[in-house]
């Protein structure tokens, strides 16, 4: 029994190494400066890279400690520097999702689940963005698919 827990604890500790080694490669590769709520924001996003988030679900998970317009600002930052993108649903909610790291797509595609509501970060090796008229330049797509999820679907 006392080799089972020690190897859950080895277990956990390396996965916390790895989790502390990704942000400091994702704060390094950004060019920010590393605060206390950035670095629980990262981490929150390395954790949960294929769903978004709304900023209250974010507040939640990074601690109440934090005021709302710093955890706005450190957002904005991420988004700027190209770390996660800005999400509206169908409903007009905004959530954030993680970018593929090492990726400088602009297109960005999820999956809305009627049900549930949770909005899904999807691999976009197959959406080919519109032909936009000539002169005009895109910075982004982004693609929304509403439906119902496999989860969802097991329920049902």
């Amino acid at each position: 029994m006392a080799k089972l827990i020690l190897y859950a604890i080895h277990i956990c500790m390396r996965k916390s190494r790895l989790q502390i080694e990704l942000r400091c490669q994702a704060v390094a590769c950004m060019n920010i400066r590393s605060t206390r709520l950035r670095d629980k924001v990262i981490d929150f996003f390395l954790r949960h890279k294929s769903v978004a988030y709304t900023e209250t679900e974010i507040y939640q998970a990074v601690g109440l400690q934090f005021d709302r317009v710093s955890l706005y600002r450190t957002i904005k930052t991420l988004i700027k520097k190209s770390f996660i993108h800005k999400v509206t649903c169908s409903r007009g909610v905004v959530r954030y999702a993680m970018n593929e790291l090492n990726c400088l797509s602009t297109i960005y595609l999820h999956f809305e689940c009627i049900q549930c509501g949770t909005v899904y970060f999807l691999p976009q090796e197959w959406v080919q963005p519109d032909d936009v008229p000539e002169g005009f330049t895109p910075e982004s797509f982004h693609y929304l698919i509403e439906g119902t999820c496999v989860s969802c679907q097991l329920i049902t």
